[in-house]
């Protein structure tokens, strides 16, 4: 991708930039002689962006984009779960050569309500020459100080993720540019702070998808099977604090609590950013004036899948198989490790540099990554897991 930003003069309240871009990319994929991912991108096209600060409480902004965009895909891929197992595996073949005008714009104002209380509000409008209609994504917010070092927030918006020449889902077996994903968000949270400190914010949250166009994995990359959802949801809620005890020591801690489903027709389940309950603790300090040592721990529940069901012959020999919804009873281990960082900086009189030595898993924990299914061993499960104790190391030097 190539790509020019020119910035207007700037004036007490008028800034203006132009970036006029043109890319190309082109990838040939292939596993064995049955599947392949050949495509081929190229887009040109520019953007305008304008910022005006009124002198009354409101700071503006309006943009406008006009691209021109083709696609060429040639997808082909062998969506059985087991493969080996049937004369005739379901597979996808999508040829498509898609291409078109997409413009947008939009508009958005921070409007300062008062000393306590602020505002933002705004709509983007996008049309593409090859779809009838315009699709409108509006959003706003609102900010509250309602206390000293307290802050409330509440936000909603309508998001569409336009389907375009670049992003044809051909992996669903769709060959043209479909209408919008559609998003809407709602939030609301707050944040509290007592000095340098500490800093505690909360938030709770709901998504809801429709005309979604993409797939969920079910299970593991050896035998994968793929599900087109048309619509799903996410909500849940989060707690984060910080602090700094002191000038040489700080503090991060985190929990989260999130449920996402999808939904394929009248059947829902959960998808694989299902993961119920995670917690983040991270603490770093300076153990000389030039050294910092931080320990990062990561823990999230099990992530859903799907079952298998095998038959058998008398000989115990596996003939068929088939593979279910992803099922909230059938989950993968607890994920956790900790991750131990020690950084060095060093000053010459004309450059800097900065060293650093990492583990990662520094326990040792066998974290699993995925399932797959094993012919060679009669099609038991097997276990693939995320790396174990590694070592890295990285200099970086600034001139």
């Amino acid at each position: 991708m190539t790509w020019l930003r020119w910035r207007g003069p700037e004036g007490d309240r008028l800034s203006v930039e132009a970036m006029p871009y043109v890319g190309h990319a082109s990838g040939a994929r292939a596993e064995g002689e049955t599947d392949w991912d050949n495509r081929d991108l190229t887009y040109v096209g520019a953007r305008g962006v304008a910022r005006v600060a009124a002198a009354s409480a409101h700071s503006m902004e309006a943009g406008v984009e006009l691209r021109a965009a083709s696609g060429v895909y040639d997808y082909r891929e062998t969506i059985s779960p087991f493969p080996e197992l049937t004369d005739s595996p379901d597979r996808i073949d999508v040829t498509a050569d898609v291409g078109g005008l997409d413009a947008s714009v939009y508009g958005q104002d921070e409007w300062r309500l008062s000393d306590r209380a602020g505002a933002v509000y705004g709509v983007r409008a996008h049309w593409q020459s090859y779809r009838t209609g315009v699709a409108l994504s509006p959003r706003g917010a609102v900010a509250v100080r309602l206390l000293s070092g307290t802050t409330w927030r509440v936000g909603m918006g309508s998001v569409a993720q336009p389907v375009g020449p670049s992003n044809v889902p051909v992996e669903s077996g769709i060959g043209v540019a479909t209408a919008p994903e559609r998003a809407a968000h709602f939030v609301v949270g707050m944040e509290t702070t007592s000095g340098p400190q500490l800093s505690v914010r909360a938030e709770a949250y709901y998504k809801g998808l429709s005309d979604l166009t993409g797939r969920d994995r079910d299970i593991g990359r050896k035998s994968q099977y793929y599900r087109v959802s048309d619509s799903g949801t996410a909500y849940g809620w989060e707690l984060f604090a910080r602090g700094r005890p002191g000038s040489a020591a700080s503090w991060t801690a985190g929990y989260a609590y999130a449920v996402s489903e999808r939904n394929d027709g009248d059947a829902t389940y959960p998808s694989d950013f299902d993961r119920r309950h995670a917690i983040l603790l991270n603490v770093s300090a300076d153990v000389t004036e030039s050294a910092t040592l931080t320990a990062a721990w990561r823990f999230h529940t099990g992530t859903p899948v799907s079952r298998a069901h095998f038959v058998r012959d008398d000989e115990g020999r596996v003939t068929s198989a088939s593979v279910g919804l992803p099922d909230d009873g059938v989950r993968m281990p607890p994920f956790h490790s900790l991750d131990i960082r020690l950084t060095k900086a060093y000053r010459f009189a004309t450059w800097g540099m900065t060293a650093y030595l990492q583990v990662t898993n520094a326990y040792a924990r066998d974290n699993v990554q995925e399932y797959s299914y094993d012919a060679a061993m009669d099609y038991a499960r097997v276990e693939e897991n995320f790396l174990p104790v590694t070592p890295t190391f990285g200099v970086t030097a600034r001139f």
